[in-house]
C-alpha cells in the first residue's frame, strides 16, 4: 500500500492480495469532501434530512463511516446520524439534544459542495485513507499491510515558516554565523532587498573552542551550557542544536548535547545529523532537521497507528525506501517529489525518451526534475527556502507555488504565495471561506474539470474572492 501526503491532498494506492488496485483521495486535514446530489425529508418527526451525496474524486466510502461526523456548513451544528451507500441522514444538535434542522440555514442545495469533519477524536488523513481503501471501520485495526509512505509535510512547513522553534549553541565568537550565512543575496539587483529568513529562532554562544586538530583549547562547563540552553528555552525555543567549530575532530558536540538531554533539554549534536566539514552547512542541516522532526514523527506514527504487524517504509529524498524506524527528518524534504521524479524516469524509459522534464504541482509547492540518459541526477546537498541541507536527494528544484498558493494584491502589485490555503480552509472554491488561490484562478479561467468524479467546487465563492 502506497500513500503520499501533501499539504492539500493525501493519495492512497493499494494492491489487494488478489492483485486488484484500489485508490482513494482525501483532503490532508482529515475531512471528507462531497457534492450534494439531492435532499429529502428524513421521514420522521425529528426534522432530519436525507442527503444524497457524491464523494469527491470518485471516493468510495464504506457504509457507516460518516456516522457521528459533523457537517461543516453554516452556523448550526449538524451531525450525521446514519450513513449508507451515497446517502447520509443529517440532524441538528441543540445543546446536545437532536432536533429539526432550522431554516433557512443550512440551505443545502443540489450541486453545492459539502464537507464532513470528525469532532473530538480527530483522525489524520493518512490513517483515514487507509481505513477507506481497505473498507475497515475506524475503530478496528487495519489488516496486515506493507506501507510505503511519502510526504511533503516537512517541505511545506519550511516553505511556510512553520515547525519547531530551534535554538543553537555555537562556539564563542561565532554567534552571528547562523544569521550571516554565506552572505548570498537571492536577488542581487532587488531595489528593496529582503532579509533571508533565519534558520534558527535564537543563538547563544558558549565559552567553548576547539582547534582544527581537535585539541580543546577551552571547554565550556556543563552549567554554562545548561544556562545558555535555559535562555534559549525562555526565548521560546523547542529544541537545541549544538554546533561547534571543528566538531568533526572531537566529540565535544555529542558530549554537550548528551549532558543537556540528561538535564531534560531536547538537544541534538549537529554532527549526528550532518557530519559535514563546513560549520554553516552542518548547522543549517541540523536546524532544518530539528524544525521538522516533530511533524515527520507525528506523520509516521499516526499513519501506522492502526496497522497490525505492518512493515512501514518511507520514500526518501534520494528516491529510495527507508525503514520508518530509522528515518531522519532531514531525508524527507523531497520525499513526495522524488517519487514523481522516479516515475518520470520510468515513463521516459518505457517510451524510449532519452531526456525528459517532470513538473509536479501540488497544493503548496511546485517541483521540477530532469532525467537524462535514463537516470535522474542526485546531489549531495540541496537548497530549500535559502537553507542548505546536506543530505542525498534527487536533483529537484522546489518553489512555494502550488494550487493552494494565495493570490492577493499588495502595494498595488499582484502577488502569489508563499502562503498556502492548505487543506483547510483551502481555496475559495472549496466553500469554506478560503482566500483566492491559483486553483480558483484556474477554475474561473475554465482550466479545471468540474463534472462527475471531479472535486466538489463552488464557482460562486471563487468569483466573490476574485472580486
Amino acid at each position: 500500500m502506497a500513500l503520499d501526503t501533501g499539504g492539500t491532498f493525501t493519495d492512497i494506492v493499494a494492491r489487494s492480495p488478489g492483485g486488484m488496485l484500489l485508490r482513494a483521495k482525501v483532503p490532508s486535514d482529515g475531512s471528507i469532501l462531497a457534492t450534494v446530489v439531492q435532499i429529502a425529508a428524513g421521514g420522521d418527526d425529528d426534522g432530519a434530512l436525507l442527503v444524497h451525496i457524491a464523494p469527491a474524486a470518485g471516493l468510495v466510502l464504506p457504509d457507516g463511516l460518516l456516522v457521528g461526523w459533523r457537517v461543516a456548513h453554516g452556523s448550526h451544528r449538524l451531525t450525521v446520524r446514519a450513513h449508507g451507500t451515497g446517502v447520509v441522514r443529517i440532524a441538528a444538535e441543540h445543546g446536545g439534544v437532536r432536533g429539526s434542522i432550522p431554516e433557512p440555514d443550512p440551505a443545502l442545495n443540489a450541486g453545492q459542495p459539502i464537507r464532513f469533519v470528525r469532532d473530538g477524536d480527530a483522525i489524520d488523513a493518512p490513517r483515514l485513507g487507509l481505513h477507506i481503501v481497505t473498507a475497515t471501520p475506524l475503530d478496528a485495526a487495519l489488516p496486515a499491510v506493507e506501507l510505503r509512505l511519502s510526504t511533503t509535510r516537512g517541505t511545506n512547513a519550511l516553505l511556510e515558516g512553520r515547525g519547531a522553534r530551534v535554538g543553537v549553541l555555537v562556539s564563542d565568537g561565532l554567534a552571528g554565523v547562523v544569521e550571516i550565512g554565506d552572505q548570498t543575496r537571492e536577488d542581487l539587483f532587488a531595489r528593496v532587498p529582503q532579509r533571508t529568513r533565519r534558520v534558527a529562532h535564537a543563538v547563544e554562544a558558549i565559552p567553548e573552542r576547539s582547534l582544527a586538530d581537535g585539541t580543546v583549547e577551552r571547554a565550556a562547563a556543563d552549567d554554562a551550557c545548561a544556562d545558555a540552553a535555559t535562555r534559549l528555552a525562555a526565548g521560546g525555543c523547542d529544541a537545541v542544536v549544538v554546533s561547534l567549530a571543528h566538531a568533526l575532530a572531537n566529540d565535544r558536540e555529542q558530549r554537550i548535547a548528551g549532558e543537556l538531554r540528561a538535564r531534560g533539554v531536547p538537544a541534538i549534536a549537529a554532527r549526528d545529523i550532518a557530519p559535514h566539514p563546513r560549520l554553516l552547512t552542518r548547522t543549517e542541516t541540523a536546524c532544518v532537521h530539528a524544525r521538522i522532526a516533530p511533524i515527520l514523527d507525528a506523520f509516521v506514527a499516526d499513519a501506522t497507528a492502526s496497522a497490525t504487524d505492518a512493515r512501514a517504509f518511507v520514500f526518501t529524498s534520494a528516491g529510495v525506501l527507508q525503514r520508518a524506524s530509522r528515518l531522519l527528518a532531514r531525508d524527507t524534504l523531497y520525499s513526495g517529489p522524488a517519487g514523481g521524479a522516479r516515475a518520470v524516469r520510468d515513463a521516459a524509459r518505457r517510451h524510449g525518451i532519452a531526456s525528459a522534464v517532470g513538473f509536479d504541482m501540488g497544493g503548496t509547492s511546485s517541483d521540477v526534475a530532469r532525467t537524462a540518459g535514463g537516470e535522474v541526477a542526485l546531489r549531495a546537498e540541496s537548497r530549500i527556502d535559502r537553507m542548505t541541507v546536506a543530505a542525498p536527494s534527487v536533483a529537484i528544484d522546489s518553489v512555494a507555488a502550488g494550487g493552494g498558493s494565495v493570490c492577493r494584491v499588495r502595494d498595488g502589485a499582484f502577488e502569489v504565495g508563499p502562503d498556502s490555503a492548505g487543506a483547510n480552509p483551502g481555496p475559495a472554491c472549496y466553500g469554506r471561506g478560503g482566500p483566492l488561490t491559483i486553483t480558483d484562478v484556474n477554475l474561473l479561467a475554465g482550466r479545471m474539470a468540474t463534472g462527475g468524479g471531479a472535486m466538489s467546487v463552488d464557482r460562486g465563492a471563487a468569483e466573490r474572492a476574485l472580486e
